[in-house]
């Protein structure tokens, strides 16, 4: 599957690709910040730990969550400007605009897929506060069905659009 990652060309398989990417990341990071917490919370507790000791291991963790989350944001305004950007070396003849409906259907209802991935791993008792405490990430994850779906219809634009300008 030639997407984003290895090919100079953009098309519907990079806006899987993005979802893909996302939910990878989103998933990561969702376990980094609750794995951090408690041993943050393991830290706090300890007796031979000075008070400045404790205190920065708390303004690490407080720095790491927002670092993380905006970092999640870049990363998925980066893909979709790759995507976006790399459609524009796509020539389609609108003929194909059908299938390409069809399969942007089937790539929303896998992103609709993952965005229940995501909500069962931040519902659970041990990840809800890591889900809580990334905001991005979580609002990312909830509209991702959505996103995919923009993404697509801005690539399908792109790509039939360009081809009319050559002809």
């Amino acid at each position: 599957m030639k997407c984003l990652a290895d090919n100079k060309r953009g098309s519907l398989q990079d806006s899987l690709f993005v979802g893909v990417m996302l939910v990878v990341a989103s998933i990561a990071l969702i376990i980094g910040v609750t794995i951090y917490t408690n041993l943050d919370d393991k830290f706090q507790t300890h007796e031979d730990i000075t008070q400045t000791g404790k205190d920065a291991s708390t303004s690490i963790k407080n720095n790491l969550t927002t670092t993380i989350d905006n970092m999640m944001l870049i990363l998925f305004i980066g893909l979709i400007i790759g995507a976006i950007a790399l459609a524009m070396f796509i020539r389609v003849h609108p003929v194909f605009i059908v299938p390409f409906i069809i399969l942007a259907g089937i790539v929303i209802f896998i992103a609709g897929a993952f965005n229940n991935i995501y909500a069962g791993i931040g519902n659970t008792a041990q990840f809800a506060q890591a889900a809580n405490d990334l905001y991005w990430t979580t609002r990312i994850m909830e509209f991702l069905p959505f996103i995919i779906g923009v993404v697509a219809f801005i690539i399908a634009i792109v790509m039939f659009k360009t081809w009319q300008v050559d002809n």
